[in-house]
């Protein structure tokens, strides 16, 4: 999401499929997936990463934290 003057912009997203699909990823995992892509702007001096509370596993925190 990026934030300016009070406008929110997505700036990236992923489709849940359903668990019977055989394409299917958990959020966690998606979460990841999209933190991992984001290459932050040159002149971005602080990156906040927001996230749901489903989004709060232990792997996630860690991957996030470990990014600094």
């Amino acid at each position: 999401m990026a934030a300016w003057d009070g406008y929110r912009v997505p700036v990236g997203f992923r489709i849940i499929l359903p668990k019977r699909h055989t394409a299917y990823c958990s959020e966690n995992a998606l979460f990841r997936d999209m933190v991992g892509e984001l290459a932050p702007p040159g002149w971005a001096k602080l990156v906040i990463v927001g996230g749901d509370a489903a989004y709060g596993s232990k792997a996630n925190m860690g991957m996030v934290q470990d990014r600094d």
